[in-house]
């Protein structure tokens, strides 16, 4: 968005002159342009638990189902689970696989 300065009309980003009433404003020469926010997403918070469909420790993220708050594994293969939400510890070393 660019706002003109002779007239004080907000004007589209593709625009090149001014769309206000009886102003031949440019773009170029007769424009305040505001800097545009970059925000930042919010990381989703995980847990750290047992999946009983799965069978094996998962990562779970918070996610709607059926208008109640409940928690999606990560392989999405099975509907949602209800949890409290408390993370278990994460194991700090992983098991070794014989290839």
């Amino acid at each position: 968005m660019w706002k003109c300065v002779k007239c004080n009309h907000k004007n589209n980003n593709s625009s090149e002159k001014c769309h206000g009433l009886d102003c031949k404003a440019i773009r170029e020469t007769d424009s305040y342009e505001k800097p545009t926010e970059i925000q930042k997403k919010k990381e989703a918070k995980k847990v750290y638990d047992y999946c009983p469909a799965c069978k094996k420790d998962m990562f779970f993220t918070k996610t709607r189902w059926k208008g109640k708050t409940a928690w999606s594994c990560e392989s999405g293969m099975h509907r949602p689970c209800d949890f409290t939400g408390k993370s278990k510890p994460f194991p700090l070393h992983l098991p070794q696989v014989n290839l």
